[in-house]
């Protein structure tokens, strides 16, 4: 068992939690050149927009951070989106999805990359929220802002990081734990392990409904401390 399951290493294991498995597959199975093919291309895609995001973070660094936090947002909805489609995949115990459930369990895996690239929005933070503006909070500056200032406990940039950080890393569980489960599956019989996936499922479901609205509210609400809506988590959950 411990063949199939074996555990990569760092920084393998913010792509995927276990080594590849296709050598030991039927010939019938195995993608020859899947490294090359699957790797080659995104990879260089990817460079490409790197530099273009440096070239546009030179430009204009303010509305960098903005494009930036936009199109990392749109990813993580995703990555979101396919970790509930397995939460209640396991919670209902459907039977259609299980040929398309390997998609989803790939995709859920985007949370420690998601992570890393958080970095930049950390950097940005003075460009995008404009709670992290020390004079607003100060009743001596001219900049003084009642409202931001009654918002201080909660928005405040230690705790802001430490419920970040607290969200990815929820997520993470979650999608280890349905991830290497659902491995677990195809080289072990034992028939305790849809009932894992099932109790996992039963208490991953609710905390993720509040850790998305929260982390809607402190993402993407606080860009706007002066307006507030207690239904823009469901807002953001539903697209």
């Amino acid at each position: 068992m411990a063949l199939f399951l074996r555990k990569s290493s760092f920084p393998t294991r913010l792509i995927d939690p276990f080594e590849p498995t296709f050598e030991h597959a039927a010939p019938a199975y195995r993608w020859e050149n899947a490294n090359a093919r699957a790797w080659g291309i995104p990879a260089l895609l990817g460079v490409a927009l790197l530099v273009l995001s440096v070239v546009g973070w030179v430009i204009d660094p303010a509305q960098f951070y903005f494009s930036y936090l936009v199109g990392w947002s749109f990813c993580l909805t995703i990555t979101l989106g396919a970790l509930f489609f397995l939460l209640v995949h396991h919670i209902t115990r459907a039977k259609w999805s299980i040929v398309v459930r390997r998609i989803p369990e790939a995709m859920v895996w985007a949370f420690p990359i998601l992570a890393v690239l958080f970095i930049p929005i950390f950097f940005g933070m003075h460009d995008l929220y404009h709670w992290t503006h020390h004079e607003v909070m100060d009743p001596a500056s001219p900049e003084y802002d009642a409202l931001l200032a009654g918002k201080q406990p909660y928005l405040n940039v230690p705790f802001w990081i430490v419920r970040v950080l607290a969200y990815f890393a929820i997520w993470t569980y979650l999608a280890y734990r349905l991830y290497s489960l659902s491995l677990l599956q195809d080289v072990d019989p034992d028939r305790e392990i849809p009932a894992k996936l099932r109790k996992v499922s039963a208490w991953g479901i609710p905390v993720f409904g509040v850790t998305v609205a929260f982390a809607s509210y402190d993402l993407l609400m606080s860009l706007d401390p002066h307006w507030f809506s207690t239904i823009f988590g469901v807002y953001i959950f539903a697209g």
